[in-house]
């Protein structure tokens, strides 16, 4: 079984300007959610973090040898866009 809760990386720990923005758990009907909106005045820079976190996502996948990093990050897109409303972007 995998670690219930993640750790802080140490290098984040050390840095005095470091500030959780974002949070999400797993939990039995689904994610829990907490977000500081304010970490940012334009909310584009929450997509920017979404692409760079896909990319993260992706990266894993092939580092742990599941799938090859493009393969993973077109399966994440994939979510991505099946879990957005008809219509939107």
């Amino acid at each position: 079984m995998s670690q219930r809760w993640m750790n802080v990386p140490e290098h984040v720990t050390a840095d005095p300007e470091a500030s959780e923005g974002l949070r999400v758990c797993t939990v039995r009907d689904g994610q829990i959610f907490s977000v500081r909106v304010e970490r940012w005045d334009d909310p584009a820079a929450w997509g920017m973090l979404l692409a760079d976190l896909a990319r993260h996502i992706a990266r894993s996948y092939a580092e742990a040898g599941a799938r090859t990093e493009p393969a993973a990050f077109q399966r994440v897109i994939a979510g991505f866009r099946a879990e957005l409303p008809v219509g939107d972007a």
